[in-house]
C-alpha cells in the first residue's frame, strides 16, 4: 500500500499509464495537482494559452502516439473552454482524459463562484464522465478512465475532482495498467470460417472490387495487413476524405480519397466497382454527400467495422462484418497466401496518371495573386517523405487533400467530423510532440491561426518545431464560397485584414516570411523546412479563386 495526498496518487496513476505530459491550464481549484506533477519529474505540465488548445493539444499526441493523452483545467470557465476540443476527440475517437478542478464539496448547490455543472456538460460528447465524491474512489476512477478511453471505439473521459479531496490522504495499492485493463485490444482469433469463405469468394468473384479504407484501418495500425491483401489480391484502394493515410497514396494501388473534394481516379474507382470492400470506414458527409450517386447502382458493399451502428447507417449492404479490422484482414490475408496473383485491372493504374497529370498543371499557374491550388501542389513538392501533415478546415483544405501525397499512416491528421476551424495548429503541436522525430507541418488558413496566436508562444517556449503554412485569402473562404454560389455574391461575415504572419511569428521568437509573389513561394517552403524551431509562411492567395461548396442548398 502506498500512502499519500489524493492529488499525488492521481499523478502516480497517470504515470503508471505511461502519460509523459498534461496539457492545461493553471486555475485556484487544481494548484494541489500542478504541485504534485511539478514533484514528478517523469511529468510535464505543458501550458497553453487556452483550454481548447490544451484538448486539441492532447488530441493530437493521443493520435500521433498512439496513446492516451492528458489535459487539465480548472472549473467553470476552465472547464467549459475544454469544450470544444473533447467534442471533436469524440468525433475523432481520440482517447483523451479531461481533468477539470472542482470548488470544496460543502460548497457546491450555493451558487459558488465560477459553479457550473462540468459532469453533465461532459456527458453528451464523451464516453464517460464523472466526479470524484470521496478520497478513496480517486485511483480507481483514474484507472478506469484509461480503461474506459482506450477500450472497443476509443473516445474521450472526463474525471471532475473537488479541491478539497486533493488534499486528502489516502492509501491504496499501486498498479500497473495491465493489473486493471488490457494493454491493447485482445486479438480475435478469426472469423467465423463459412462468413471469411464467403467475404474472400466476394472478392474474387468480382469483376471490379475496389477496397474502402477508413480510421478504423489507422486505430488499430492495420494498413500492413492491408497492403499485403491489396498486393495479393491487385485490389485498388481508396480512403475517406478525412482518412487519407489509411492507405499510401504513393503506392500504385493507392487512389486517394474519395468525394467531391477527393481525388478523380477514387471516384472513378468507386464508380465502376461491381463491389465495395469497406474496411473500418465510417461513410461520412464530405466523403459521401450521403449521395448514392458515388456508385453505380447495382454496387455491393461489404462492410467491416467494430462500430455497430455504423455498418448500413448510409448504404444498404450486402453483408455487415462485426469485426475490427486488424484481425479481419490478418484472417483473409492468410488465406490467400500461396494463391496465384489475379491479373491487375489496367484501368485505375491509367485514372491515376490521367488525374496526377492533371493536378500537375497546377503547379504552372503561376498567377499574382497566388492561386490556392498552386500554392497546395507547391507545397506537395517540398514536404518532406517523413512529414506528418496536419490540416485545418477551410476552402484551401479542398486543394490541399488533392495534393496529400501519403506513404504511411498514422502521418495525416485534421479535426475529422468535427470540422473545427481553429484546431489545426495546436493539433500539430502535440502530434509532433508525440512523434518528435518526424517533420510536422500544419496547413491551415488565416482566419483560424488568429484564433491560435497565442500558441506560437507555446511553441517556442517548449520547442516544438512546427511549420506552419497559412492559406491567408483575408477571410472565410468556405463562407465566401456559398455566398457566392448561393447568395448572389453577397459577402457578409467572411472578409477582415490580417496582420503579417510573418512579422508576428519573429516577434513570438520563431522564424517566419511573407509571400506575395509565386516564384517566391518554393523557396520560402524550403527555407521553413530548414528551420530549427516554429517556422510560418504566409502566403496571400486569391480570396476569390475558391473550390465549390460541399453543400448543395
Amino acid at each position: 500500500m502506498k500512502t499519500c495526498t489524493v492529488a499525488e496518487a492521481i499523478v502516480d496513476c497517470l504515470k503508471q499509464e505511461g502519460v509523459r505530459y498534461i496539457f492545461g491550464l493553471p486555475g485556484s481549484q487544481i494548484l494541489e495537482l500542478l504541485d504534485a506533477v511539478h514533484r514528478e519529474p517523469e511529468l510535464r505540465f505543458v501550458l497553453t494559452r487556452h483550454e481548447a488548445n490544451a484538448a486539441f493539444m492532447a488530441h493530437g499526441y493521443a493520435l500521433s502516439s498512439h496513446s492516451a493523452a492528458v489535459c487539465l483545467a480548472t472549473h467553470g470557465p476552465g472547464a467549459t473552454n475544454l469544450l470544444t476540443g473533447i467534442a471533436a476527440a469524440y468525433k475523432a475517437s481520440a482517447p483523451v482524459i479531461a481533468l477539470t478542478g472542482k470548488a470544496e464539496l460543502d460548497v457546491h448547490q450555493r451558487d459558488f463562484f465560477q459553479e457550473i455543472d462540468e459532469v453533465s456538460l461532459f456527458r453528451p460528447i464523451t464516453k464517460w464522465s464523472c466526479m470524484v465524491t470521496r478520497a478513496q474512489q480517486a485511483p480507481d476512477i483514474v484507472r478506469k478512465a484509461f480503461r474506459i478511453a482506450l477500450s472497443g471505439r476509443p473516445g474521450p473521459v472526463h474525471i471532475n475532482i473537488p479541491v478539497n479531496l486533493l488534499r486528502e490522504t489516502i492509501s491504496y495499492p499501486p498498479l500497473s495498467p495491465e493489473r486493471y485493463r488490457a494493454p491493447e485490444e485482445s486479438p480475435l482469433e478469426g472469423l467465423n470460417d463459412a462468413l471469411a469463405a464467403r467475404v474472400l469468394a466476394s472478392l474474387e468473384a468480382a469483376r471490379f472490387p475496389v477496397v474502402l479504407a477508413g480510421g478504423e484501418i489507422l486505430r488499430e495500425r492495420a494498413t500492413p495487413l492491408l497492403l499485403e491483401l491489396a498486393e495479393a489480391l491487385s485490389l485498388p484502394v481508396v480512403t475517406t476524405i478525412n482518412h487519407l493515410d489509411a492507405f499510401p497514396a504513393v503506392h500504385p494501388l493507392g487512389l486517394g480519397p474519395i468525394g467531391k473534394n477527393g481525388w478523380d481516379c477514387a471516384n472513378r474507382a468507386i464508380a465502376t466497382a461491381d463491389l465495395l470492400l469497406a474496411l473500418g470506414a465510417h461513410f461520412d458527409f464530405l466523403s459521401t454527400n450521403f449521395s448514392r450517386d458515388l456508385l453505380a447502382p447495382d454496387t455491393k458493399i461489404v462492410h467491416v467495422s467494430a462500430v455497430p451502428e455504423r455498418i448500413g447507417l448510409i448504404y444498404p449492404v450486402e453483408s455487415g462484418v462485426l469485426s475490427p479490422t486488424r484481425p479481419f484482414l490478418a484472417d483473409l490475408v492468410r488465406r490467400v497466401k500461396g494463391k496465384p496473383a489475379r491479373e491487375a485491372d489496367p484501368r485505375p493504374a491509367a485514372w491515376k496518371r490521367e488525374w496526377l497529370a492533371k493536378r500537375a498543371r497546377w503547379g504552372e499557374a503561376r498567377e499574382t495573386p497566388i492561386k490556392p491550388q498552386y500554392a497546395a501542389y507547391s507545397l506537395h513538392g517540398v514536404v518532406p517523405d517523413d512529414a506528418l501533415y496536419v490540416l485545418d478546415g477551410g476552402n484551401f483544405a479542398k486543394f490541399v487533400r488533392k495534393c496529400c501525397d501519403t506513404r504511411e499512416g498514422g502521418t495525416f491528421l485534421n479535426a475529422e467530423d468535427f470540422g473545427t476551424v481553429g484546431s489545426g495548429f495546436p493539433l500539430a503541436l502535440g502530434a509532433k510532440m508525440g512523434q518528435p522525430s518526424r517533420t510536422a507541418v500544419c496547413v491551415l488558413g488565416d482566419g483560424a491561426f488568429m484564433m491560435t496566436l497565442g500558441e506560437l508562444e507555446t511553441a517556442v517556449r517548449e520547442g516544438i518545431d512546427v511549420v506552419a503554412v497559412v492559406f491567408n485569402d483575408s477571410g472565410f473562404g468556405n463562407i465566401r464560397s456559398y455566398q457566392h454560389a448561393f447568395f448572389d455574391r453577397r459577402y457578409i461575415g467572411c472578409d477582415f485584414s490580417n496582420p503579417n504572419f510573418g512579422d508576428i511569428a519573429r516577434l513570438f521568437g520563431g522564424w517566419g516570411t511573407q509571400v506575395r509573389q509565386p516564384e517566391e513561394l518554393e523557396g520560402a517552403l524550403r527555407q521553413a523546412f530548414g528551420v530549427k524551431g516554429l517556422a510560418v509562411v504566409d502566403v496571400l492567395v486569391d480570396p476569390y479563386a475558391l473550390a465549390a461548396p460541399t453543400h448543395q442548398r
